[in-house]
């Protein structure tokens, strides 16, 4: 069964053009979970590199230097090299190329699905995330009423 309508969205840190229904929909930004750690890495950075550039936080991150400089006068310099040798691991893909027997008009393959869950999507997309209801307060004190 076809679901009404999906949301259609471009990821926010890699631009790629993401399709997702109503059952998956919670505002999704992102169209992976590798997308999202990476965009909360990037954003963490900025942030940080934000706060050094404050007084403050070039106060602190002075501070944390001169301390792990003390540290680091403490430390053993030399190693002994490892006496095994480092072994590699080689992977090897095979690719394989599509033919024309590969490309078939039957609909099955023309069906638009879900980016997270598979499932088959209507024809009919949104551009915007669903508005769900606001929950109406029964409380007094909270909708304002003495």
């Amino acid at each position: 069964m076809l679901e009404d309508d999906y949301r259609l969205f471009n990821c926010q840190r890699c631009q790629r053009q993401v399709r997702i229904c109503r059952h998956c929909d919670c505002g999704n930004v992102y169209c992976s979970d590798d997308c999202s750690r990476l965009g909360r890495r990037e954003s963490v950075r900025s942030a940080g590199a934000r706060y050094q550039r404050t007084r403050r936080g070039a106060r602190f991150h002075a501070a944390r230097q001169s301390v792990w400089r003390e540290r680091q006068r403490q430390k053993v310099t030399h190693h002994r090299f490892p006496t095994e040798a480092l072994a590699a691991k080689v992977v090897t893909e095979v690719i394989r190329e599509i033919g024309d027997d590969d490309v078939l008009d039957s609909p099955a393959r023309n069906v638009v699905r879900c980016d997270f869950c598979r499932r088959p999507l209507a024809p009919f997309a949104r551009l915007a995330p669903v508005r769900r209801p606001h929950r109406v307060a029964t409380h007094p004190l909270r909708t304002g009423w003495f």
